[in-house]
């Protein structure tokens, strides 16, 4: 993924961040006010033994069947 991927939020976390991204950048064209968006992720990963991160070798979402 990269900044020209579709936007396609799959939780209420990642949609609420997706529309705070959306107001910060209307705010940065419509006003003087500069803005900056730091994204955080996981640079290792999950344990493949899942050990730590995702605890599930395939992850579904809550409303899969």
């Amino acid at each position: 993924m990269d900044e020209s991927s579709e936007l396609d939020p799959l939780s209420p976390y990642a949609r609420t961040k997706m529309l705070m991204e959306l107001v910060f950048k209307d705010t940065a064209e419509a006003t003087p006010l500069r803005v900056l968006s730091l994204r955080y992720f996981n640079p290792i990963g999950a344990d493949p033994q899942l050990r730590t991160g995702l605890q599930t070798p395939l992850p579904r979402t809550p409303w899969a069947s």
